[in-house]
């Protein structure tokens, strides 16, 4: 069920936050907490990444980092630049589960 209402309340979600990459970031991170999926989330303009912690599979990882880089995209947020969201297992903080780019 947790599935079917993360896209939906993607949709829902008003961000807070500047419209630049830094803000953009943040508001990635307030979308894992807002949703429950992970409390972890910390964003990075000197790499340019969010990096989250979610306990899930690489295939769950992966589907996740497309809905949000593709939601952005859709709510017209531009990062500008390299941004990456990174999905990391709790047990395994030194390789990603997934990666994708935020434009």
């Amino acid at each position: 069920m947790r599935r079917l209402l993360f896209p939906i309340l993607l949709l829902h979600l008003s961000p807070a936050f500047p419209d630049d990459g830094l803000g953009n970031a943040y508001f990635v991170c307030d979308i894992f907490e807002k949703t429950g999926i992970s409390t972890e989330c910390q964003a990075s303009n000197a790499t340019s990444t969010v990096d989250v912690i979610i306990d899930t599979s690489a295939g769950e990882a992966a589907k996740v980092c497309s809905v949000i880089a593709n939601s952005m995209v859709q709510k017209g947020r531009s990062f500008g630049g390299q941004w990456q969201l990174r999905i990391f297992a709790p047990d395994r903080a030194d390789q990603p589960l997934a990666a994708c780019r935020l434009k």
